[in-house]
């Protein structure tokens, strides 16, 4: 498999490098920047480590770092913070209910809490989920929480705007 200049420095096929650098951003160094970039894609530890030739130890190094500079939790909150923009994001309709999962999700929360908040069960979490990933194409809830930024990017309102409409 051969592995283009583009996957080198870490932007994956259909995004588009980042804009507008924030300052957290530009903190980080150019190495652990690619791997959260491909990571933020929705890019498996093992795919990355191929893509950028380096050791899948290697990749969880550089999440851990770059979750550090970027202060964030978990490794699904770096499409939030990173500026990444998804080229061929999809037009779905999604019911109420799955706007309100889909906005707990860009958030970084998992299952139980957006059960917590929207009072739902955790299964039932992840029934929306599983029916939202069909509908938007997509294999994880970092990838659907890009096309959810993105979605609120081409509004004009921020995600927490939407769920509240």
């Amino acid at each position: 498999m051969q592995i283009s200049a583009n996957q080198q420095a870490g932007e994956c096929h259909g995004m588009a490098p980042p804009v507008q650098p924030t300052e957290s951003v530009t903190r980080l160094p150019e190495d652990v920047a690619r791997v959260a970039r491909l990571i933020a894609c929705g890019h498996p530890d093992k795919e990355v480590a191929h893509r950028l030739g380096i050791t899948e130890q290697a990749v969880r190094n550089a999440v851990r770092a770059a979750k550090r500079l970027l202060g964030v939790e978990r490794r699904a909150q770096f499409a939030a913070v990173l500026p990444i923009r998804c080229g061929d994001a999809k037009v779905a309709v999604l019911s109420p209910q799955q706007e309100s999962v889909m906005a707990l999700v860009a958030d970084g929360k998992r299952n139980k809490e957006i059960g917590r908040t929207l009072n739902i069960a955790a299964g039932t979490v992840h029934v929306h989920l599983t029916r939202i990933f069909q509908k938007l194409d997509v294999h994880n809830r970092v990838q659907a929480a890009i096309w959810w930024r993105n979605r609120a990017t081409k509004t004009g309102a921020a995600p927490s705007q939407q769920m509240e409409a």
